[in-house]
């Protein structure tokens, strides 16, 4: 198991008239946890792509439990847990500020399998790209 943490402050384009972050974006934060990860750890998906591998994300859930607004700053904390044929990410929002009783806004999680490139061939059904 892995671990890393990373700061995101909520942006104005991520937040509706209210001022509440739209439901869409926790996986874009989700993602940037992953990325600064990789970063840290050296896996970025460049370096998987580089050694022939295919990483396709498969899965994602998102609990919500509490909702981010325009300005907070949150922690993204990232979890990985490498298997045989795939990845697990898990990933838990906390709100600033809350370190004392330490919020959680949103729990996910994300599973991605380890493929060949080559092995990677597409294919058309009822208009749908699927990859085998």
């Amino acid at each position: 198991m892995l671990q890393d943490q990373t700061e995101i402050t909520v942006r104005y384009n991520e937040a509706d008239p209210l001022g509440i972050v739209w439901h869409g974006h926790y996986l874009r934060y989700f993602e940037d946890g992953r990325e600064a990860f990789g970063k840290i750890h050296g896996v970025s998906y460049l370096d998987f792509y580089r050694n022939g591998l295919a990483v396709p994300v498969v899965s994602v859930n998102c609990d919500y439990k509490r909702p981010l607004r325009y300005g907070d700053s949150v922690i993204v904390e990232t979890i990985l847990f490498l298997f045989q044929i795939a990845i697990l990410e898990t990933f838990i929002l906390i709100r600033e500020g809350h370190r004392e009783g330490k919020r959680c806004t949103r729990e996910g999680q994300s599973t991605t399998k380890w493929h060949h490139r080559r092995c990677w061939q597409k294919t058309r059904r009822n208009g749908t790209e699927m990859l085998q």
